[in-house]
């Protein structure tokens, strides 16, 4: 597309300012690096304002020859991820900029900058640093930003942190406020592209636009009356939510932010697509385990934004820890408005209608962070092996040694007392002769009929499993244990796919003829005994899947022994996410 002919010196401006990036890591001429920055997501806002504002700096101090410094503009992700962000690419190839233009974060190292006492960082669009980038908080000296004031950097001059409807706005502000610098045509149409995709072209019943958003677009409109505004957003709009050619991993890059809230990691990324269409991609639920493991996540939130039938805000909630879930659903239910979406074949996933459309991520964020606070950061461990392994010896020396263990198998006995809604459903599957004379589950009558047929297993395993899973999920929300730290017991933890609560799986071992002579001090057969063993997990595949395998064919002061060598690093690293 054809640039108008004013964009010229904010070409020149990134051109140079792109060539001082690459220098700074060929010399030191002792400059200033004035690093103007935007948040981690990218989104066009925040890049507009980097762009913007750092041009402004530059011409107010190009005729300062004393004090010399380089003023760049930072986008804040790696250069690779620009493409993800289709709205950008588009409102900067519309005025000449590409790629080659940019300084992106992979193009400076700020924390050698800032050893050298070279550093400035002005904050853009976010005054609440990532926590990969928290190390530069003491180079900070101005920020500008729209989001709820948290507090940070309080010294800060200007601090400017005013809740309207685009940081664009902020931005366009200072800029009109400045004698010494002249918006451009180029740069007007980047600031009003980017309010109005932030307020939804100063749409009032969405709730995001405010009077300082209004007037500051009439201003820029009245300042370059040929830019058809209506026309300018809804290109851009169109352009935003195009992502049919992004797979679910991308989609879940292109737009992201995390903090760390009391020890726990947690990622919000939003997405311009319904949540079926999200889901639907052929790698979705690969990609939210990947992506959440990769980042180290306590808890992944998936915000969708899209149009049906009007402006429509959907939540996917996904955690590798699952009770997360659990007690965070409960904390946003009421504020967000959520109903459940449940999507055929995925009823593993918490999808729900976020039906308080106003509220955005920066909305989400506080409540997240209000529900969390009150949280400890846990190290869930689990403990399993099969039959005879010496699972339970080793909760109970765990438990000695002063750490909360949570029986998985107790929590079973809890599910199908009598009159419970879990034993009616196992008495209605199997018949009353599971029951004693005191309405009580007849435990080896219903062992006697699942232990010699598989089919009758997985029958109960799944009325019995889920209720487990559920009470598990709720003791871990009110857990406070020493250490922070808990070993969840089970000796189905990876059968019933329970290590989805855990960040590490202790597998015990024991040979199998000891196994033998275990199980006939409880009473079984050689037959019934091994009926049991072979119903359960082969000893290889749990061990596949182990952290850590405990071999447990000595004496209990051997186990406790080795133990005690496991333990001694989680009293230090209780909390840090696996």
């Amino acid at each position: 597309p054809k640039m108008a002919d004013d964009g010229a010196e904010l070409l020149a401006f990134l051109t140079d300012a792109r060539r001082q990036a690459k220098g700074l890591h060929e010399g030191d001429d002792g400059a200033r690096v004035v690093c103007v920055m935007g948040n981690e997501s990218a989104d066009l806002d925040s890049v507009v304002c980097a762009v913007v504002h750092a041009h402004a700096l530059h011409r107010c101090h190009q005729q300062d020859v004393t004090h010399p410094c380089h003023i760049l503009p930072v986008i804040n992700i790696p250069a690779a991820d620009l493409c993800l962000r289709t709205e950008v690419v588009f409102a900067f190839g519309q005025v000449g900029v590409t790629q080659d233009h940019l300084v992106f974060a992979d193009d400076i190292d700020l924390g050698h900058l800032q050893a050298n006492g070279r550093l400035e960082v002005v904050l853009v669009d976010h005054h609440v640093l990532a926590s990969n980038q928290r190390l530069v908080a003491a180079s900070v000296t101005a920020v500008i930003d729209h989001h709820a004031d948290s507090g940070e950097f309080p010294d800060a001059t200007p601090r400017i942190v005013q809740p309207v409807g685009s940081c664009s706005t902020l931005i366009a502000q200072q800029a009109l406020g400045k004698r010494e610098f002249q918006l451009s045509h180029v740069e007007t149409r980047l600031l009003l592209a980017a309010i109005l995709i932030d307020t939804v072209n100063l749409d009032k019943s969405k709730g995001r636009a405010t009077p300082d958003d209004d007037s500051i677009v009439a201003q820029l409109t009245s300042l370059h009356p040929t830019i058809d505004a209506d026309e300018l957003y809804q290109l851009t709009r169109k352009a935003k939510f195009d992502v049919s050619a992004l797979g679910a991993l991308e989609l879940l890059r292109r737009d992201y932010k995390e903090r760390v809230i009391n020890g726990h990691r947690v990622g919000i990324a939003a997405v311009t697509l319904a949540l079926e269409g999200f889901v639907e991609k052929a790698d979705a639920v690969e990609a939210l385990q990947a992506f959440s493991c990769a980042r180290k996540l306590h808890v992944l939130l998936v915000m969708t934004q899209f149009e049906r039938s009007g402006f429509c805000r959907q939540l996917l909630m996904f955690s590798p820890r699952a009770w997360y879930c659990n007690g965070l659903h409960e904390a946003l239910a009421e504020p967000l408005q959520l109903t459940l979406v449940t999507i055929s074949g995925l009823e593993h996933l918490l999808l729900f209608n976020h039906n308080a459309i106003k509220k955005s991520r920066k909305a989400v964020f506080p409540l997240v962070e209000e529900y969390l606070n009150t949280v400890p950061c846990l190290k869930v461990v689990g403990v399993t092996g099969g039959i005879g392994s010496g699972k339970s010896t080793a909760c109970r020396l765990l438990a000695d040694q002063g750490f909360f263990v949570l029986d998985a198998d107790k929590l079973g006995h809890e599910t199908y007392t009598p009159g419970s809604v879990v034993l009616q459903q196992i008495v209605a599957a199997f018949g009353p002769d599971v029951l004693n004379d005191d309405g009580s589950l007849a435990r080896r009558a219903l062992g006697a009929i699942v232990f010699s047929d598989k089919a009758q297993l997985e029958k109960l395993n799944q009325i019995v499993w889920p209720a487990i899973a559920e009470l598990v999920a709720k003791r871990l929300v009110t857990a406070r244990p020493p250490h922070g730290v808990v070993f969840l017991e089970a000796a189905v933890l990876l059968e019933a796919k329970w290590d989805a609560f855990c960040d590490e799986v202790w597998v015990c071992r024991v040979a199998l003829p000891e196994t033998i002579a275990r199980l006939a001090k409880r009473g079984l057969s050689e037959e019934e005994a091994r009926k049991r063993i072979n119903a359960q997990m082969p000893t290889e595949e749990r061990e596949k899947q182990a952290t850590v395998v405990i071999d447990n064919s000595g004496s209990e002061q051997e186990l406790s022994d080795q133990l005690q060598r496991l333990v001694e690093p989680l009293k230090t690293a209780a909390g840090a996410p696996a």
